[in-house]
């Protein structure tokens, strides 16, 4: 389990880094006047694959407790 927990580390470290950058990001940019465009169904896709990634981690995570 320790050795999984390791190679699995580099994910929580993309995951921390993710989260300093996002609000960063979020105060430089500017506020837009109108309402933003839609995604592409590529990024809302990826977007999906993502958060589907990040759920079934934290399952098979907990699932080995």
């Amino acid at each position: 389990m320790a050795q999984r927990w390791i190679a699995l580390d580099w994910l929580r470290v993309a995951g921390a880094a993710a989260a300093f950058v996002a609000p960063l990001r979020a105060l430089t940019v500017p506020w837009p006047v109108d309402i933003a465009r839609q995604d592409p169904p590529v990024v809302r896709a990826a977007l999906a694959l993502i958060v589907v990634g990040v759920a079934a981690f934290v399952l098979w995570f907990v699932s080995n407790l």
